[in-house]
């Protein structure tokens, strides 16, 4: 069941300062449930094969750990990788549809899960925002369907990072998947990303994170121009490979993981020696300050060139776009690359025998947020779920993050939609007096069956409701 959004805003919400949350429509907190899996090219059917449900375990057990009551989330955000095998066929071809098989597969499955406990309530049932795969990348944006009617101006991007002959030949199996939209005038923007692989990759892995944040959201059919990082609220989830920087001892950082399981004498001390030598944790934590309030003008004439000659300038540059975007503190072991041949035996991470650098265990797959106010995120809960009998060589990480809404009354048009919503074509027919007391321009926000006067001017509290425009009189079919 995907949601069904109106493209158009809304008049603005004139919303009293002081007024108390019980008249407002948006929830004072909005509970957003986040997951990232590299799945290994692994089939959905392959993975909970033997009839064992890994899916429903990952969701229904891992939000819930450490937690008296069970969680119940407003928006749930997946980003999968590699939900198909990074092959030339499916980069190029498909020939078999593959990636939308997948992509249904995951959806469907997903929503069956998160559902299954909710068989009375319909608006407490959750409805696809939105879905989407670029070869082995996937997205899945689900919402509660009592928010649905509050979404507006949802829109979709696609970034390909696998460039060829100066970009001219762009590849998916690296991607950032964007969606953005408004919901109860709050802006959010999602990005479900998979960047380059191996340890030596850092400064790729950075080109194409500038490349996101560069190219999102300009071109000429974008609804508003406002870049990926200067949303009300953003997240960035993904395998984003970041690795162990090179100049620290692989041995070392394989005696710190240990077997890859939190069940380890003094793992957490062990951790966070090694989290320190993550290449993205040290972006982060050595980035330029953020100081609260929005985009300044200073912030604007400060602002490091994209088109950097030096490394020095590149690393400022990227140091600047991520400013204000957070992490919890990794205290959950590496999520890759697990030793599946040997996990049964004796648990830990793959080795390669040729080249012992090459697989040091490493936090890939991630989960950053930021919100333009600087407090109205509160992340709550930031894991790995750690699975008994791995099906992929990472594991799933989870994330639960409270945003804190602002108060939201709704407008004439929503109140008036809702009212016009729950009657019937009969009673739609008979109520000639009703009909005469509502604004044509909002009339068609009723009903997806019923098509009415279109107008951008219509959309505030002060329609001419000119009973003369032949335009403005709507039509019941």
């Amino acid at each position: 069941m995907n949601a069904e959004v109106d493209t158009r805003s809304p008049p603005a919400s004139k919303s009293p300062k002081n007024m108390s949350w019980d008249k407002s429509v948006a929830p004072e907190n909005f509970v957003t449930l986040l997951l990232t899996w590299n799945t290994h090219g692994e089939t959905f059917e392959d993975i909970n094969r033997d009839k064992e449900n890994v899916v429903e375990k990952i969701f229904k057990e891992g939000y819930n750990k450490n937690t008296s009551n069970r969680v119940n989330g407003d928006m749930i955000i997946v980003s999968l990788q590699e939900i198909v095998e990074l092959d030339l066929d499916h980069i190029l071809y498909d020939s078999n549809n593959d990636i939308e098989k997948q992509k249904n597969s995951w959806t469907d499955h997903i929503l069956n899960i998160v559902n299954s406990d909710n068989t009375t309530d319909d608006l407490e049932k959750y409805t696809v925002l939105s879905n989407r795969a670029v070869v082995g990348t996937y997205i899945l944006i689900l919402i509660k369907q009592k928010h649905v009617e509050f979404v507006r101006e949802l829109e979709h991007e696609d970034v390909r990072l696998q460039r060829y002959l100066g970009g001219t030949v762009q590849l998916g199996n690296k991607a950032g998947l964007l969606t953005r939209f408004t919901m109860y005038e709050q802006s959010f923007c999602v990005c479900s990303a998979h960047l380059a692989a191996h340890r030596k990759n850092n400064h790729e892995r950075i080109d194409q994170l500038t490349t996101i944040f560069n190219e999102s959201w300009t071109g000429p059919g974008s609804v508003y121009a406002t870049k990926f990082n200067r949303h009300d609220h953003c997240f960035f989830l993904g395998d984003v490979n970041s690795r162990i920087v090179e100049s620290f001892d692989t041995k070392t950082a394989y005696d710190l993981a240990g077997n890859g399981t939190s069940a380890q004498p003094d793992i957490l001390t062990n951790l966070d020696t090694l989290s320190k030598q993550d290449q993205f944790k040290r972006l982060l934590t050595t980035n330029l300050k953020s100081e609260p309030g929005s985009n300044t003008k200073e912030e604007n004439e400060s602002l490091p060139s994209s088109t950097t000659s030096t490394q020095e300038d590149t690393n400022k540059y990227i140091k600047y776009i991520l400013k204000g975007w957070k992490e919890n503190e990794l205290t959950f072991c590496p999520t890759y690359k697990l030793n599946l041949k040997n996990w049964k035996g004796q648990k830990g991470y793959k080795v390669d025998k040729t080249d012992c650098d090459k697989y040091a265990p490493s936090w890939t797959d991630r989960i950053f947020h930021k919100c333009l106010d600087h407090d109205c995120h509160e992340n709550i809960y930031y894991k790995s779920f750690e699975l008994e009998n791995p099906v992929s060589d990472h594991f799933p990480v989870q994330a639960i993050i409270n945003l804190k809404m602002k108060q939201y009354i709704k407008t004439k048009m929503e109140v008036d939609r809702t009212r016009l919503k729950g009657l019937s074509e009969t009673d739609m027919d008979s109520s000639n007096m009703l009909i005469g007391n509502i604004d044509w321009g909002y009339f068609n926000f009723c009903s997806t069956k019923r098509n009415g006067y279109t107008n951008e001017e219509d959309d505030s509290d002060n329609n001419n409701n000119n009973s003369n425009d032949k335009n403005g009189k709507p039509r019941i079919v």
